[in-house]
């Protein structure tokens, strides 16, 4: 038979996994994106002085 609180631990830790993996990906496109804008910003500064 299947042991259903094993199936259950193991489901459960997937999905937990599955969003730490996503909220990592998150976080790293956010952080890009900030590092993007900053260099855009400083390259129009120097285009406009």
């Amino acid at each position: 038979m299947v042991d259903w609180g094993m199936a259950a631990s193991v489901a459960i830790s997937g999905i937990v996994s599955v969003f730490a993996v996503l909220i990592m990906l998150q976080i790293g496109v956010q952080i890009t994106g900030m590092v993007i804008d900053s260099q855009a910003k400083k390259q129009s500064q120097k285009q406009n002085t």
